[in-house]
């Protein structure tokens, strides 16, 4: 009688199980490194400087518009005749760390061209280089920067204090309107109110991802009016 002999299973198809194998071993390979390059992308797009830089775009040839309006305590506005036109003109090293510096004009305080602030990114927060925090994107504490003052006032002593907020609705200009808006906050406490002129006074800088600075207002210390500027166009490199 002929015997039968069991047949090895595992020897049938040797060349196709290793093909298989190794098969499978690419694609898993692949599936790691697309996990890990996801990872990777997601953790640079929540890094400090990538959240800094989505509300305040910091490349050279950067440009903002602005017209400028006066308004009062009942929220009357008359609109000034100043166009402010601001660009990020240069990128320079100071203490080994990269600064960009702005230029242009900033009706009341700089009427004419010149150079406005100089600034560097630090982590998450912009800085100028008196050191003073200007904008932020991770700090949302109650006291970001406080600045005390009593010369030029008449030996009455001012106060301001700011911190960062997000604003609770859309930002409307005539650039545009803006749904994901910071709002670097700021209020202006005297020690002896003026006739007429609210304590504290309250002046906002709204910053709108992908565009940076959309609206700001800046104001007196004596007076009640505030002046307003808004934006009216703008260029972004990306």
């Amino acid at each position: 009688m002929q015997q039968s002999h069991p047949t090895n299973v595992h020897n049938q198809h040797p060349k196709k199980n290793i093909m298989s194998f190794s098969l499978q071993k690419s694609l898993l390979t692949v599936c790691l490194l697309l996990t890990l390059f996801a990872c990777s992308k997601e953790e640079d797009e929540n890094s400090p400087a990538q959240k800094l830089e989505r509300h305040f775009p910091l490349t050279v040839g950067n440009t903002w518009i602005y017209e400028n309006f006066r308004v009062d305590t009942l929220g009357n506005e008359k609109r000034l005749k100043f166009i402010d036109t601001v660009t990020i003109s240069d990128e320079i090293i100071l203490n080994g760390k990269t600064h960009f510096v702005f230029t242009g004009n900033h009706y009341p305080y700089h009427p004419s061209k010149g150079v406005l602030r100089v600034v560097k990114d630090s982590s998450g927060y912009i800085v100028d280089t008196s050191g003073r925090i200007i904008f932020s994107s991770i700090d949302f504490s109650d006291s970001l920067r406080l600045f005390i003052d009593s010369i030029g006032y008449g030996g009455n002593l001012h106060t301001d204090v700011y911190r960062m907020m997000k604003a609770p609705s859309p930002v409307s200009v005539p650039a545009g309107v803006f749904n994901d808006v910071l709002i670097y906050h700021g209020l202006h406490y005297t020690e002896r109110p003026y006739p007429g002129v609210p304590n504290p006074k309250s002046f906002d800088s709204f910053y709108a991802r992908g565009v940076g600075l959309v609206k700001n207002t800046e104001i007196m210390g004596s007076q009640s009016e505030n002046y307003e500027r808004r934006l009216i166009a703008y260029f972004i490199i990306e």
